[in-house]
């Protein structure tokens, strides 16, 4: 018996077979035709690399989603995120911010003798023809036959000028001289300013005097200032005197009664009753000039005014306080008038009644001397009132608070005169050749009422042009700034009702001038400061930046990688070829 083979002998023999069975295999093999020959690769023969697999569904993938951002994402986030902007008439606001207006004032002379009011009205029109916010038209005529009869007949200066005003018609924002051919009535004055638009005149009266007067009562020129805007050989438009209150469309009035010590002290005040009899008349007349004012009234108990240490005159038996230690003592009550209640500018008027320790109370000028009045103005805020209770003493005061009635004359007169002082209306004092009629009426007269008018116009139009090229400059710096068509809209109305306004000026039409001043002051002023012009006026660029680039630089890292998926998708399918490889 033989021994076994090991397992490498058996191994041996096994691929020995396996070749030779391999070899006899090829060697059966028909040989390929020639025509067929070049569709059967030969291994020894040299061939291309082929390149490497593509997935094209995934370059399909990444091709869809990049034209879903492009074409979807790109717009609708173009769409979404671009400022809006409303056309404004930036050429119109120029064009009219380069205009110059002048108030066009209507002169007549009316003149008994036919033959004095030619030469009179020609030297009257030289006097007024230098620089100044008006231009005065001015024409003569003779008296008409009731003029005549009134004039002729009449026995007194008031009986001559009820006469007159009953046959003449005088419109607003006109002017009437009458030239008389007599100075008796006049005498010893030369000039005589009626409550209405009616000027008196003497045979003899000065014209540059006239002059002087017409300027004054036009346009608040004080007589005999010889630094006068009216009177410079160039013209700027007025600024208001830093006195006056700003012109708005809408003020709010508080009468404050101030009792330091109401268990001392107790006032009695109709406040409703003395705001119908002084006030009312006065603010249903300024309405006409479009200025409305709301009053309200409060009283104010434990309030003293701080910061004023009034010192005892023996000369005078009373305590005293410096006029310009006064209005120091405002700022301390000015978070108890309550101005918060109101949007519209305020105007406060204080009725202060002093404590036991300080009474009698007097304001005394600089120069040592009592103010009449006992009263002072605070510029562009309101007035006080110093009222003293009456004499009393120390028994009078054990039975219990004094009750005394304020003097309801005293507070309001005062009151008025402080509320001519704050707005600005025109003051005319009488000279030893001017008279000026005083009004019986809590009103103002008729040329107070124009004049106050013309100032409010002029402010307006001033203030209106002013607003609307800060507009279109802010609008200009700031180029994400929304433009809405609400305050497009607005830009425009303004821009129209200020154009009327100024052809209204022009034409002396002062009532119709008001009401578009005061609309295109409005417009402008609600355009300016509406809520989406201020969302993003302190939105600087690097906040963008900081809000946009974490947001799309993650989401444009995929983008980016997609096109070269786009490159190579477009070059499997360019190449000679990809049809037939694709079909098989």
């Amino acid at each position: 018996m033989s021994p076994a083979p090991d397992l490498a002998t058996h191994i041996k023999e096994l691929r020995r077979r396996r070749q030779i069975e391999e070899e006899s295999d090829e060697e059966l093999i028909p040989p390929t035709p020639p025509d067929q020959a070049g569709d059967i690769p030969v291994e020894n023969e040299s061939a291309p690399e082929s390149p490497a697999p593509l997935n094209v569904e995934g370059a399909w993938a990444a091709v869809g989603f990049a034209v879903v951002l492009v074409v979807v994402g790109l717009p609708v986030w173009w769409r979404t995120t671009t400022v809006y902007r409303a056309p404004l008439p930036y050429s119109a606001v120029e064009e009219l911010s380069g205009l110059r207006r002048l108030h066009f004032i209507p002169v007549t002379v009316l003149a008994e003798r036919r033959a004095d009011g030619v030469p009179f009205a020609a030297a009257l029109k030289s006097q007024l023809k230098k620089p100044g916010p008006a231009q005065y038209h001015i024409h003569s005529r003779g008296l008409l036959k009731p003029q005549e009869v009134a004039v002729r007949g009449a026995s007194s200066l008031t009986e001559l000028v009820e006469d007159v005003l009953q046959t003449t018609v005088l419109h607003s924002g006109t002017l009437t001289l009458l030239l008389l051919s007599s100075s008796a009535l006049l005498n010893p004055h030369q000039i005589h300013v009626t409550t209405s638009n009616l000027v008196i005149l003497a045979p003899h009266a000065d014209v540059s005097a006239v002059a002087s007067v017409l300027k004054a009562i036009a346009l608040d020129v004080p007589i005999g200032e010889k630094q006068s805007v009216a009177l410079r050989g160039s013209y700027r438009p007025p600024i208001p005197p830093p006195h006056k209150v700003v012109s708005e469309p809408h003020y709010s009035l508080t009468l404050t009664l101030m009792l330091p010590e109401p268990h001392a002290f107790h006032a009695h005040w109709q406040p409703a009753a003395a705001v119908a009899a002084y006030l009312r008349p006065l603010l249903d007349q300024l309405e006409k000039i479009q200025l409305r004012v709301s009053v309200r009234c409060q009283q104010l108990y434990m309030t003293p005014l701080s910061g004023i240490e009034p010192q005892w005159q023996q000369e005078h038996s009373h305590y005293a306080v410096l006029h310009h230690q006064l209005p120091l003592a405002i700022n301390a009550i000015e978070a108890k008038l309550g101005s918060f209640v109101s949007t519209d500018p305020a105007l406060h008027f204080i009725v202060y009644v002093p404590p036991r320790e300080h009474s009698p109370l007097r304001i005394h000028a600089s120069d040592g001397a009592p103010l009449p009045s006992n009263s002072f103005v605070v510029p562009r805020w309101g007035g006080v009132i110093i009222h003293n209770a009456p004499s009393h003493n120390s028994s009078t005061l054990a039975e219990g608070p004094l009750a005394f009635p304020l003097n309801t004359h005293f507070v309001m007169t005062t009151v008025l005169s402080q509320l001519h002082e704050l707005l600005p209306v025109p003051r005319l004092k009488s000279t030893p050749t001017v008279s000026v009629a005083a009004m019986q009426t809590p009103e103002l007269s008729q040329w107070q009422l124009d004049a106050l008018a013309r100032a409010r116009v002029t402010q307006y139009y001033q203030s209106t042009a002013t607003t609307l090229q800060s507009l279109h400059e802010l609008v200009g710096e700031i180029s994400n700034m929304v433009v809405s068509e609400e305050v497009a809209g607005r830009v425009w109305q303004s821009v129209s009702e200020w154009e009327a306004c100024g052809e209204a000026i022009q034409e002396g039409r002062l009532r119709e001038a008001s009401l578009y001043c005061t609309h295109a002051h409005e417009h402008a002023h609600a355009a300016f400061f509406h809520p989406s012009m201020l969302a993003l006026l302190y939105f600087p660029d690097n906040q963008k930046y900081a809000i946009y680039v974490p947001l799309f630089l993650p989401v444009s890292i995929p983008v980016l990688l997609s096109f070269k998926m786009l490159f190579s998708l477009a070059k499997y399918y360019l190449r000679p070829g990809s049809k037939e490889a694709k079909c098989d």
